[in-house]
């Protein structure tokens, strides 16, 4: 019995710090608000400085692939609410902000779970 309440006690503080490194979703919206015009399409051939801040600040969160994961359905589901949009200038954000991450093209077809670590 002592055995299986440390297992939980440990599996309860993990669990935790791993839900910790992952902001909720509404901060991270408001992180790539500023993203919106150059993924729907603005002739803007650059990401907003803001953008550009709001994904670096994403990412210094992202501890595992858990996080990119929970981040990725985020703002899969977010997008889904913006209307229409080019998902093939998602990647470009982080090579326009020059960002050492990779952002996958996130669409209602993306799976997220399958995003790279």
């Amino acid at each position: 019995m002592n055995c299986l309440l440390g297992f939980f006690a440990i599996f309860l503080v993990v669990s935790m710090s791993a839900m910790a490194s992952v902001p909720r979703c509404p901060i991270l919206m408001h992180e790539v608000r500023p993203c919106l015009k150059f993924i729907q399409g603005s002739r803007s051939r650059a990401p907003s400085e803001d953008c550009c801040e709001g994904v670096f600040d994403i990412y210094k969160r992202v501890k595992n692939k858990l996080d990119r994961v929970a981040i990725c359905s985020c703002i899969k589901k977010a997008l889904s609410d913006v209307g229409p949009y080019n998902a093939s200038r998602i990647p470009l954000i982080p090579k326009k902000c020059r960002l050492r991450i990779i952002l996958p093209p996130i669409d209602r077809k993306f799976n997220c779970s399958k995003v790279k670590v």
